[in-house]
């Protein structure tokens, strides 16, 4: 890292942050979004074996950012919003960023009710999809209680999930889930056994502390499994906990949330034979953010923040010393833009990213792979948002951006927001 570059990176924004940070629009809550999760995100066997399928470059978290839905759902319960909501935006010629969730929820009799929710999604495991459906039951306007299963072809991959919610009137929740994923793993195959079963716990929390003043907090915590491979010659241990907490605050004309978000993870591959030495793999990832927001005038609002990002990986996927990895990110990016109203049924979002990068990726056993990125990234983002059904509110964004550290397309993005 080169330190004087560091240093006058945060000048900048200490400098930025005392003059405007973070707007309090974007809920969304997704990879890099604060803030965290709005649904669990349980132990999945493949991506914690082998890692993501997915190859960070210096642009990676840029265009994850500047691809997040700019409508984002309601705020609440993630349970409580009906409709399709998501994001698709190129991030490579062969790749592209998907974020979405489906929900329908029908009531029954005796307030009883039956609900489907699809999601697809990535963290820093990788691609994911996750296929739910199950019944639950309200108990009065504010409490609510639901057993789903994550259903699949293979029975030994089905994850089992309880819910219970509350929120009132105000806009205050709480949302607790347990999760029990591959339930059934022991009892459906032979090829592999856990000799301890995973859990996921997850808490969602919004409090309005004052008038002007809400607390926000999250925790996935996936319980400290072992699962034991003959076939592989492996014995696999994990755990994994991400969190956060932020703040929002009316300030009058302006709108802040500050928010401060972590992961910690830790793998070891033990070889049941003795034949391979034992590996480790480990993440940490830090973040801490603000945006503030303000109306700008008739049919005008502008909003800008501020993200300092520290995210590390060392360690292996299994016993390959070819694929030991050292990965260190350091990114500090500001953003501002407007969001100018074009009439009843058009909206104009233009924005623009500016990140400072101090990025490297070392592979001991094959250095001819190291990879160092350092200096600036940018984009401009261009997104055009359109009412297409007045009656529900349903929206379509099109957001074609432009790279600011190059002269060159910087990937085009779909966002669709269709309540029902």
């Amino acid at each position: 890292m080169n330190p004087g570059r560091g240093c006058a990176g945060l000048n900048v924004v200490l400098v930025l942050a005392s003059l405007l940070v973070f707007s309090s629009a974007c809920q969304a809550q997704s990879l890099l979004r604060p803030l965290g999760y709005a649904d669990p995100r349980p132990f999945r066997m493949e991506d914690a074996l082998a890692g993501r399928d997915i190859h960070y470059n210096d642009v990676s978290f840029l265009h994850r950012i500047s691809f997040m839905p700019l409508m984002p759902p309601p705020s609440g319960l993630a349970e409580d919003r009906e409709g399709l909501y998501g994001s698709a935006g190129s991030t490579r010629s062969n790749e592209l960023y998907t974020l979405m969730q489906l929900q329908k929820t029908m009531p029954l009799d005796n307030d009883w009710f039956l609900r489907y929710r699809f999601q697809r999604d990535e963290d820093f495991d990788g691609r994911y999809d996750r296929n739910l459906i199950g019944v639950g039951r309200n108990f009065g306007a504010r409490w609510s209680a639901g057993f789903s299963g994550d259903v699949e072809g293979d029975k030994s991959r089905i994850d089992l999930q309880a819910d219970l919610s509350w929120r009132d009137e105000t806009g205050n929740h709480a949302r607790f889930a347990l999760v029990a994923p591959d339930y059934l793993f022991n009892d459906k195959q032979e090829a592999a056994r856990f000799t301890r079963q995973p859990y996921t716990g997850f808490a969602d929390l919004r409090w309005q502390w004052t008038p002007a003043l809400a607390l926000l907090a999250f925790v996935n915590h996936n319980t400290d499994t072992r699962l034991r491979n003959e076939l592989l010659d492996q014995d696999f241990h994990y755990r994994q906990t991400v969190a956060g907490v932020g703040v929002d605050a009316d300030l009058g004309i302006w709108r802040l949330r500050v928010w401060l978000e972590g992961e910690q993870g830790r793998r070891r591959y033990e070889s049941l034979s003795g034949s391979n030495a034992p590996a480790r793999f480990s993440r940490h990832h830090r973040e801490l953010g603000a945006e503030l927001g303000r109306d700008l005038g008739p049919g005008l609002a502008g909003r800008a923040g501020v993200r300092l990002l520290r995210f590390e990986e060392t360690g292996r996927h299994g016993f390959d010393p070819l694929d030991e990895l050292r990965l260190r990110r350091e990114e500090t990016m500001l953003y501002a833009g407007v969001t100018w109203r074009l009439g009843a049924r058009y909206r104009f979002h233009p924005m623009i990213y500016l990140d400072f990068i101090d990025n490297d990726e070392r592979f001991p056993a094959d250095p001819a792979r190291n990879r160092d990125d350092e200096g600036f990234v940018g984009k401009l983002g261009l997104p055009l948002e359109v009412l297409v059904h007045e009656a529900s509110g349903a929206t379509l964004i099109f957001n074609p951006t432009l790279y600011l550290h190059r002269l060159a397309f910087g990937g085009g993005n779909l966002q669709a927001s269709i309540p029902f």
